[in-house]
C-alpha cells in the first residue's frame, strides 16, 4: 500500500476511534459517571472527527459515485440500506431486552423508531443513512457539466456554514448533520486527486498552519462562545479537518501507530455498527461501581479500546462461523441485484 492510501486509512481509523471516544463519554456522562468537562472536550473534537470521516468517505466513494445508477445502487446504496435496517433492528432488540438506552430511552420500546429509520433516523446509525443520501446526491452532482460541480461544492459550503451557525436548523440532529457534512463528502469525492497531491509534501508545515488556523479561530470564539462558535463553526471544521489530514500523513511515517490506525481504518464498519452496544453495557457497569467521576474519566480511552476490540472480535467470530449478511448484503440479495449492476449506462 502506498503512502497516499496509508494516510487515507489512518485518517479514517483515527476518526472512528474519536467517534467511539465520543460515545463512550456520552454514555458515561448519561450514567452520571464522569464530569461535564469531558463532554466539553468531546464537543471540540467534533470539528475534527466527523468532517474528516465524511471527507475520507467521499474519497473512497469517488469511483462508485461515477458509476451508472444501477451499479451505484447495487454496489453501495443497497448495502447501506440493508445495514441500516438490520442494525436498527439489532439495536432495538438489544436495548429492549438487555439494557435500556440512557441516551435514547425509547429505543427498544417504541416501534416507531423502526418504522422511521429510513426517513427520520434518531440513533447513532444516522451515519449509514447519511452515506446513502450523500452517494445519491453526489451522483446527481456528477451528472452536471464539470464547471457546475464546483458551483455545487460552493452551495454545499454555504449550506454547511448556515447549518453550523444554526441559521438552517432542524429538530432532528440527523438532518442538521446532513447539511453540515455533505460539503466534506462532496469535496472528497470530487477533488480526491487534488487533496491527495496537496498532502504528499511538507506535511509538518501544513499541520502547523492548519493547527494555527484552528486555534486562532477557536480563540476568537472564546470571546462569546454561545454566539461566535456556531457562526465560525464551518471555519473550525475546515481547519480541523485539514489538520487531521496533515497529521495522518505524518503518522504514516510511524510504523506502529500507522499499522494500528490503518487496520482500524480498513475495518470501520463492524466498529461503527456495534461499539455502542458494548459501551452501553460497560458504562452501566462502571456507574454501578460507584467510583469517583475523575477516576471514571480516566477510563474513557480504555472503555473505547475495549469497545473497538469487542466489535472486531465479534466480526471475526461471525466470519469464522460462515455467517453472511451482518456486515454485507446477503448472497441472495446480491444475486438479485447482479443484473441491475451490469446494465450499461443509458
Amino acid at each position: 500500500m502506498n503512502q497516499r492510501l496509508d494516510w487515507v486509512d489512518i485518517a479514517k481509523g483515527a476518526s472512528i476511534f474519536l467517534v467511539v471516544i465520543y460515545h463512550t463519554s456520552f454514555y458515561l456522562h448519561a450514567n452520571d459517571a464522569i464530569p461535564d468537562a469531558v463532554i466539553k472536550v468531546n464537543l471540540i473534537l467534533a470539528y475534527f472527527r466527523m468532517p474528516t470521516f465524511f471527507l475520507i468517505s467521499g474519497i473512497l466513494a469517488a469511483r462508485a459515485t461515477r458509476l451508472p445508477w444501477g451499479n451505484l445502487f447495487a454496489n453501495m446504496i443497497a448495502t447501506l440500506i440493508w445495514l441500516l435496517l438490520l442494525w436498527t433492528l439489532i439495536r432495538y432488540a438489544f436495548f429492549g431486552l438487555v439494557i435500556d438506552n440512557v441516551i435514547l430511552p425509547i429505543e427498544g420500546h417504541d416501534p416507531s423508531l423502526l418504522l422511521y429509520s429510513l426517513i427520520n433516523p434518531s440513533t447513532g446509525l444516522w451515519f449509514i443513512w447519511a452515506l446513502a443520501i450523500f452517494c445519491a446526491l453526489t451522483k446527481m452532482v456528477f451528472l452536471l457539466p464539470r464547471p457546475m460541480v464546483l458551483g455545487a461544492l460552493g452551495i454545499a459550503a454555504v449550506l454547511a456554514t448556515l447549518a453550523y451557525a444554526k441559521i438552517v436548523s432542524f429538530e432532528n440532529f440527523a438532518f442538521n448533520n446532513l447539511c453540515q457534512y455533505f460539503f466534506f463528502f462532496l469535496l472528497g469525492a470530487s477533488r480526491q486527486e487534488d487533496i491527495k497531491a496537496l498532502l504528499t509534501e511538507r506535511a509538518w508545515q501544513k499541520a502547523g498552519l492548519t493547527a494555527a488556523a484552528f486555534l486562532g479561530i477557536f480563540a476568537i470564539t472564546r470571546v462569546d462562545p454561545d454566539r461566535l462558535r456556531p457562526l465560525l463553526g464551518f471555519g473550525l471544521a475546515l481547519s480541523g479537518c485539514a489538520f487531521a489530514l496533515s497529521l495522518s500523513v505524518i503518522v504514516s511515517g510511524n510504523r506502529l501507530a500507522s499499522s494500528v490506525l490503518k487496520y482500524l481504518g480498513a475495518n470501520t464498519l463492524p466498529v461503527y455498527v456495534l461499539h455502542v452496544l458494548a459501551i452501553a453495557l460497560m458504562s452501566h457497569w462502571i456507574a454501578q461501581m460507584g467510583m469517583s467521576k475523575m477516576f471514571n474519566a480516566a477510563l474513557v480511552p480504555a472503555v473505547a479500546v475495549i469497545a473497538v476490540l469487542v466489535s472486531l472480535a465479534i466480526r471475526a467470530l461471525v466470519r469464522r462461523a460462515g455467517v453472511v449478511g451482518l456486515y454485507e448484503l446477503p448472497r441472495r440479495v446480491v444475486a438479485h441485484l447482479a443484473p441491475l449492476a451490469t446494465k450499461p449506462s443509458p
